[in-house]
């Protein structure tokens, strides 16, 4: 359901940053190649194998510990659950990034993705 929406927002990002970049390169810079290529092993390794992962996990914790399962409630559309879900799962993300900039220790980690404007393996 949300594969079509995801692939519409990253085409429009895409555009979005070819007509406005916030610096101008090729279209096929080493580094956009290397994004693409990221993004299709994702697409293609990753996503099936959370899927796969997540189906299982879920049927596990049913069996062991139903309590930690929300029921689908008749009142709630289930759209407006997704709304609340991934609400939260924003706000957990930004809280995370929150305490990245804030506490010193994440910091030291988190720096790294402030402090370069293309990454790319191979590079003295």
């Amino acid at each position: 359901m949300l594969g079509p929406l995801i692939l519409a927002f990253v085409g429009t990002v895409v555009l979005l940053e070819r007509i406005r970049p916030a610096v101008r390169r090729p279209l096929l810079a080493r580094g956009h190649v290397q994004d693409l290529a990221y993004l299709g092993l994702y697409a293609t390794a990753v996503v099936p194998l959370i899927i796969v992962v997540d189906f299982g996990f879920s049927r596990v914790v049913e069996g062991v510990a139903p309590w930690l399962t929300v029921p689908t409630l008749p009142v709630l559309p289930r759209l407006a659950v997704l709304g609340v879900a991934l609400l939260l799962m924003d706000g957990v993300n930004w809280l995370a990034h929150w305490a990245n900039h804030r506490w010193t220790p994440l910091w030291r980690f988190h720096a790294v993705h402030h402090s370069q404007e293309e990454l790319r393996a191979g590079c003295s």
